[in-house]
């Protein structure tokens, strides 16, 4: 066990450098080392899902730099080791949690230089894995049905995608990376939380095909390509929603959010809440 924990030390410590000095490369993606992560502590599906709903939340404003939440790959590896520490109780759940966990200790890194930077994350990362391991079965004391209303909550995340897309392509010009990466990010979510191992491959390869191909002239052909993308998208994922109006406001409550100037994660959080909500109410299922 022991020697277990170790692995899961040493692999936090390496998403969070590499989130702190690395992160703005499009080979550090949460889509790829989220799932790296998870093949290296032999949780490889819970991986993928990982690290496709945190492409899809986090991918876009990664690449724009609007991020604030730096701790992204950091939040996915905790995600993994709370599921599995748990019994897979509730994977949005640990999702959510690692975020918060991970929100906490950027605000603690942010005043300090560098090797105590190292310092804290070692320590925090270390004392995290002991009290999870010691405090696990708590989390088995919430109700059956409140973790049924989380994951149906879950079905609501991918629409903060969506709204990032479509701001980035009505904007255009100004968004041309956000335009260039759409395919890449959407298709390579959706295969990884598929539990497809070829979605990281698929990300990274249309990634940078887009990014070569699409230029100049051939840069009209992309936008089509990313609207219908999205429309398929969008088509998907409604058969989550029992009534159309549901869709159309939280699209809207999402690009309000991002015009707005929300961080990532607020939104997120916002999205979870409604879900909830959403689920209490028969509106999503």
């Amino acid at each position: 066990m022991i020697s277990y924990q170790i692995y899961l030390w040493v692999g936090l410590m390496v998403l969070g450098l590499i989130d702190l000095y690395l992160s703005r490369y499009p080979i550090f993606h949460p889509i790829i080392m989220v799932a790296a992560a998870g093949w290296f502590w032999s949780e490889l599906n819970t991986g993928l899902i990982v690290g496709g709903f945190l492409e899809l939340i986090f991918g876009i404003a990664q690449l724009k730099g609007n991020r604030r939440l730096n701790l992204v790959l950091y939040a996915g590896g905790l995600a993994i080791y709370l599921n599995q520490e748990t019994y897979n109780i509730n994977l949005i759940l640990c999702l959510t949690l690692g975020l918060l966990l991970a929100l906490g200790l950027q605000s603690l890194m942010e005043p300090l230089r560098n090797l105590l930077k190292w310092l804290v994350l070692g320590v925090f990362s270390g004392a995290i894995i002991i009290l999870v391991h010691l405090g696990r079965d708590l989390l088995g004391l919430i109700p059956a049905q409140f973790l049924s209303q989380i994951s149906i909550a879950g079905e609501v995340l991918p629409w903060i995608f969506f709204a990032y897309a479509i701001k980035g392509l009505i904007e255009r010009i100004d968004n041309k990376e956000t335009v260039q990466a759409i395919p890449a990010i959407l298709i390579g979510s959706e295969l990884n939380m598929e539990q497809y191992i070829w979605g990281p491959i698929a990300f990274i390869i249309l990634f940078y095909l887009f990014d070569i191909v699409f230029r100049g002239r051939e840069f009209k052909v992309l936008l089509w390509i990313d609207w219908v993308l999205i429309v398929i998208g969008i088509y998907i994922n409604l058969q989550f929603f029992g009534f159309i109006w549901v869709f159309a406001g939280l699209l809207g409550l999402n690009l309000l959010f991002i015009t707005r100037n929300f961080a990532p994660l607020e939104i997120y959080l916002l999205n979870f809440i409604a879900g909830i909500i959403l689920s209490q109410g028969g509106l999503l299922y």
